[in-house]
């Protein structure tokens, strides 16, 4: 696919969508943005092949324990995290 005169291949990765967790993966060119922090961080790690330092960025849609419940394993790894300032962090210290 072409974007703006430039070749990309991104793939999309929905690895969880539900009540019991939320998780999608978004990676091109060996990066890799996470969308949503709901499905436990080793899953995450096996699909973008265990470097966090590839992992740009995780994005949290809203503050419930479906989308958000790992949020504190990407904060302390160094991971940037953004959400919303409704997001609380009552979920934070113990994921």
């Amino acid at each position: 696919m072409k974007f703006l005169n430039q070749d990309f291949n991104m793939t999309i990765n929905v690895l969880k969508s539900g009540s019991s967790g939320n998780c999608t993966v978004i990676s091109e060119a060996g990066r890799h943005i996470i969308i949503d922090a709901g499905v436990r961080p080793e899953l995450v790690r096996m699909v973008v092949g265990y470097d966090n330092a590839i992992i740009e960025a995780v994005l949290v849609s809203h503050d419930h324990k479906d989308h958000s419940e790992y949020i504190g394993y990407w904060i302390r790894t160094g991971v940037p995290v953004y959400f919303d300032r409704s997001v609380g962090m009552v979920s934070r210290t113990t994921s």
